[in-house]
């Protein structure tokens, strides 16, 4: 997945490994960078890093990423604890037919208990489009991962849902996403590619194996980022063309004006803890080659703009995360020249 644009469609006999290492793992010649001071660019790997997520009580960075040494080209969870600068676990999809397929670990999100919710594909070697996509509940300390909903399904709003990004628990048993439709391009002398197109925000509730019902919150369709606030437990979200930022009322979907980046340009990628608030601003919405904006922070509930992360060097950022205490924030780093996203961290004033 890899682009992400305006709003907008047979279950795998497969199980999920966690792997765990009793040491901290470092990939050679590959690794995360020592510590540092931030700004400090966190990856090297030649393919993408993608969806950065912290975990709750701050202790690592989780993120998709292809292995170099793994021959089957999976993507996996990878978990780095950047105060060490290494990659000490991995959570990885695993298939019946694991030689004649690759698999992939997308959009994740951790819950203050432990609960680790996560989008898994698995597709059949050089397809485009893959041939399973699920939704995936488990522990973080490796416990046997369970497929609770697979993609696609019409949702009681009668759309079609494709996948989910911005994964959330606000208790337990709750899980909030942004539902999205995938459409796939590319073939010929055009490189294959995907667009990611927001449709709604959805509460899942789930127990045991299964997701027990599936609920849409209203006036949702226009929402382009979702967040939750870990101290306040409030949700925030952000619209395609505002440049505001806005508390959401999951009962309702009434949206509440918390904070305006004008005249900056739009707000993406919302992110709230700390007091905290950070967005990706300006630039060029998406998730494909040149899409990204400068990252821009804020005190709430009034205070100034301060520029976190320009893009006079040519690299744009996107796909933020926000750690707990609110003062780093981790962002894909996309420079100009190409299409591949490494992971940067930055500290919040």
């Amino acid at each position: 997945m890899n682009r992400r644009v305006g709003p907008g469609v047979a279950a795998a006999a497969a199980a999920l490994l966690a792997c765990s290492h009793g040491e901290p793992w470092e990939p050679p010649d590959l690794a995360a960078n020592p510590p540092g001071s931030p700004p400090l660019r966190l990856t090297y790997n030649p393919p993408s890093e993608e969806f950065p997520s912290w975990l709750p009580d701050g202790s690592a960075i989780g993120f998709s990423w292809q292995d170099p040494a793994r021959a089957d080209h999976d993507r996996c969870l990878a978990l780095l604890a950047p105060d060490v600068g290494r990659i000490d676990r991995q959570i990885c999809v695993r298939g019946v037919a694991e030689q004649d397929s690759t698999g992939a670990v997308w959009a994740h999100g951790a819950s203050a208990g432990g609960t680790l919710a996560f989008i898994a594909e698995r597709s059949r070697t050089g397809s485009l489009a893959p041939a399973f996509r699920d939704l995936y509940v488990g522990r973080l300390d490796g416990s046997r991962f369970r497929r609770v909903l697979s993609f696609p399904y019409i949702a009681p709003s009668g759309q079609l849902h494709d996948a989910a990004i911005d994964l959330v628990w606000p208790d337990t048993s709750t899980l909030v996403y942004l539902a999205t439709f995938v459409l796939y391009i590319g073939g010929g002398p055009t490189p294959p590619d995907t667009e990611i197109s927001t449709i709604e925000v959805v509460r899942a509730d789930v127990r045991g194996d299964s997701v027990a019902a599936l609920a849409v919150v209203p006036n949702t369709a226009t929402v382009s980022s979702l967040a939750l606030d870990p101290g306040t437990g409030t949700f925030y979200a952000t619209l395609y063309g505002s440049s505001r930022v806005f508390s959401l009322d999951l009962a309702t979907g009434q949206r509440t004006p918390v904070y305006d980046f004008a005249p900056l340009g739009e707000a993406r990628d919302v992110q709230v803890a700390g007091g905290r608030l950070v967005a990706v601003i300006g630039g060029t919405s998406g998730f494909g080659a040149g899409a990204g904006g400068q990252i821009w922070a804020a005190r709430l509930p009034a205070g100034a703009p301060v520029l976190v992360a320009d893009t006079a060097g040519g690299r744009v950022y996107r796909s933020l995360a926000l750690d707990p205490s609110g003062l780093r924030v981790v962002a894909e780093g996309l420079p100009s020249t190409g299409r591949a996203t490494d992971l940067w961290l930055f500290e919040v004033p």
